[in-house]
C-alpha cells in the first residue's frame, strides 16, 4: 500500500491514525487500515480476569515490601516473555509478579477440578 499518500512530507514512512485509517508499518511496508471498533463482550468471566489482574498488579505495588519487589525483579530478569507482535523480552518485576500469581491461581483452579471430578459417581 506505498503511495505517495502514505509517507509523510519528509518522505519517511509514518504510523498512527489519520481520519479513519490507521497506518503501520509491517515488514518494512507501509500499511494502511479501515479503524475498527474493538469488541468488549464483557462476559463474567472476563471481568472476573479483569478484577484479578487489576488486585494482583495492585497488590504489587501496594502490599509488597521492597525486598519481595526486588526478588521479583531479579525473578523476572531470568525469564522472557513469549514473543508477539515481535515484542518479546525480559520480564519487569511486576510482570513477573502477575505471571506467578496467575499460574498459583490456574494450579488451584485444576485442582479444584480434578477433585471435583473425582468426587461424581460414574454413570
Amino acid at each position: 500500500m506505498n503511495s505517495d499518500n502514505d509517507m509523510n512530507s519528509d518522505g519517511a514512512l509514518k504510523s498512527g491514525w489519520c481520519g479513519k485509517w490507521i497506518y503501520y508499518v509491517r515488514h518494512g511496508k507501509q500499511c494502511r487500515r479501515r479503524y475498527t471498533k474493538p469488541k468488549d463482550p464483557r462476559t463474567a468471566e472476563q471481568l472476573r480476569l479483569r478484577a484479578a489482574f487489576g488486585a494482583t498488579s495492585k497488590a504489587y505495588s501496594q502490599v509488597l515490601t521492597e525486598e519481595q519487589r526486588q526478588e521479583c525483579r531479579t525473578a523476572g530478569a531470568k525469564v522472557r516473555s513469549r514473543p508477539r507482535l515481535a515484542q518479546s523480552g525480559r520480564l519487569s518485576g511486576q510482570q513477573y509478579h502477575v505471571r506467578r500469581k496467575a499460574a498459583e491461581a490456574r494450579a488451584v483452579e485444576q485442582t479444584k477440578a480434578s477433585r471435583h471430578k473425582a468426587r461424581r459417581p460414574a454413570p
